[in-house]
């Protein structure tokens, strides 16, 4: 786990069928290999730049290996702060949204990472914070409606 690696990306969050790949990919290895095994350096060490490749071993079961190359192959067509994302989720830095609910402003117009702050105001649907954020530094919540356009 490493949260700091994760706060300096931005706390990305992103939630898309790739994460959700990638998550289950990570979740498959660590059964196996609790530190990550072949991709040790990128599961448990947060190397997530560049090109990731496996570490080819027999001492890996075929499966914890298959798995391993097929996480690569994702990795390498994500975003780092996509592979981030699934990283923060593996290691529960962060809830994942239940589902998309079309409804909040993430899901609909504004669907860019949460923030992943688990103390702020929460879409009942979905899971997403329904805070407005000062882009500055991504955590700090802003007041949606500032009084002077209150209606």
């Amino acid at each position: 786990m490493c949260e700091t690696c994760w706060d300096e990306r931005g706390r990305p969050a992103d939630w898309n069928t790739d994460v959700e790949r990638a998550v289950a990919l990570i979740r498959r290895i660590c059964e196996e290999e609790r530190t990550g095994g072949p991709l040790h350096s990128v599961i448990s060490n947060w190397n997530i730049t560049g090109v990731i490749e496996p570490w080819e071993s027999p001492d890996f079961s075929p499966e914890t290996m298959e798995a391993a190359r097929e996480l690569a192959d994702l990795f390498n067509e994500m975003e780092v702060e996509e592979r981030a994302a699934a990283l923060a989720y593996h290691d529960r830095l962060t809830p994942k949204p239940a589902k998309t609910c079309g409804d909040c402003e993430r899901c609909t117009w504004n669907p860019g990472p949460d923030c992943g702050r688990p103390e702020h105001e929460r879409c009942s649907d979905c899971g997403h914070c329904e805070g407005r954020h000062n882009r500055a530094d991504g955590d700090s919540p802003v007041d949606p409606a500032p009084a002077r356009f209150a209606g």
